[in-house]
């Protein structure tokens, strides 16, 4: 998963291609961290709107389930 966004800062965010989004989403929940809705996009579903996701100890990534 590659793009361009503009930011205050530059920076680089985590993104895992996942074969069911739906089950790491609920599992990212399970283990104390947070995830964003999951949308469908054209390259697929994803999990990286505005909020992000963001693991226990505050670190920011994206999921992404392409499609079949």
């Amino acid at each position: 998963m590659s793009g361009l966004f503009q930011a205050d800062t530059p920076g680089v965010v985590l993104a895992y291609r996942v074969d069911d989004i739906h089950a790491a989403v609920a599992k990212v929940g399970e283990l104390s961290g947070t995830a964003s809705p999951v949308a469908e996009r054209p390259n697929g579903l994803s999990a990286d709107s505005a909020d992000n996701c963001v693991d226990d100890q505050g670190t920011v990534f994206h999921l992404l389930q392409l499609p079949t």
